[in-house]
């Protein structure tokens, strides 16, 4: 895997398990890469949907990947305090140098500015599991992500740590000031 640079852009890109395009992020800035994780942050990006849609992000975004975890972590800024939205999903590969691709699996924990979490698109994972017929693997990969993501929220640990987004955000607009 290429280490991106810290201010280089990358392209995000979402797929479902039967490798159909789901969604994708044109430009992600990067803040952090090693072996162990991505962070990078994307404001006003151009965002595509599956079905051709397009639409800009209003707010920033502070994005985190890794590549041996089930799930990534978009921490949107808001009015008041952060909202997490944790994608339950594949870890993420690096493709062509600068594209960062990951499968998704549907099911979406989302902590809002008060902290509170929401399991959401419970529905469309079992679904979509029966329908397309999820192996073993992925079942418990993604119920173990789900459990891990819930205990670090309610534990307060990485991400979910007071200041860690704020720091990285810090950093991004230190580059462009």
């Amino acid at each position: 895997m290429t280490h991106q640079m810290v201010g280089d852009t990358v392209r995000i890109k979402s797929l479902k398990h039967c490798g159909s395009f789901h969604r994708s992020w044109a430009k992600t800035e990067v803040v952090h890469h090693t072996a162990e994780e991505f962070i990078g942050v994307n404001e006003k990006t151009l965002v595509t949907e599956a079905d051709g849609t397009q639409w800009i992000t209003q707010q920033a975004a502070v994005c985190f990947f890794w590549p041996d975890r089930w799930y990534n972590v978009i921490a949107l800024e808001g009015e008041n305090d952060w909202a997490f939205y944790c994608n339950i999903a594949s870890p993420y590969v690096q493709k062509d140098g600068n594209q960062f691709v990951y499968i998704d699996y549907d099911i979406d924990y989302f902590v809002d500015q008060n902290g509170f979490g929401h399991l959401l698109d419970m529905d469309e994972f079992r679904l979509n599991s029966s329908e397309k017929g999820y192996p073993a693997y992925v079942m418990n990969a993604v119920e173990n992500a789900l459990l891990e993501i819930q205990r670090r929220h309610h534990e307060k640990e990485g991400v979910f740590a007071p200041g860690v987004v704020s720091a990285w955000l810090g950093l991004y607009r230190q580059f462009h000031s």
